[in-house]
């Protein structure tokens, strides 16, 4: 931002881990396999199809365990093994993290637990999916931001100003 809060970008990075892949892959059309395709063949030097995907928005809200990001440095402040619960009733696009099955049960295994995506024909009823879709996950010491995508309005004629997002999400 500059000294009269408009928004001025410094840098744009281009990420294919976790959770921007996730995110992205929430708005591929058909089968998510397609995607790892495309970018092989972009690696390969060669775009062999076009990758179809939904016009929306897409909002990833990542659970994780109080401790994270500093987990790393300090590996015995993250609890592991608290059982996860409402992974059934789940009904939007998630990736899993560091959980793993005890006794059949999923668990905890490390600190950043799972990235849930909410899509919709705007941010807000992306954003809205995604929380709700988040409240109806629960384990020990789970915490998440529920302030993602919230202020999309403020910077979204700046962001298509500097052609981060195309004129129609501008609107």
């Amino acid at each position: 931002m500059d000294k009269r809060g408009n928004l001025y970008p410094l840098e744009f990075t281009c990420r294919f881990g976790v959770p921007q892949t996730d995110i992205m892959t929430a708005l591929i059309k058909g089968d998510n396999t397609r995607y790892g395709e495309f970018l092989l063949s972009v690696a390969n030097g060669r775009i062999e199809q076009d990758l179809a995907y939904r016009s929306e928005y897409a909002v990833g809200i990542n659970l994780v365990v109080v401790g994270f990001p500093f987990h790393e440095r300090f590996p015995d402040i993250i609890h592991k093994g608290s059982p996860i619960h409402g992974l059934d009733g789940l009904k939007s696009h998630h990736t899993l993290g560091s959980v793993k099955l005890d006794q059949g049960v999923p668990v905890t295994d490390g600190a950043w637990i799972m990235n849930i995506t909410g899509t919709g024909v705007s941010m807000n009823d992306a954003r809205t999916m995604a929380v709700q879709q988040a409240k109806t996950i629960s384990f020990q010491n789970m915490i998440w931001r529920q302030d993602i995508g919230a202020g999309y309005d403020d910077v979204k004629e700046s962001l298509y100003k500097f052609g981060v997002i195309p004129e129609e999400f501008a609107r």
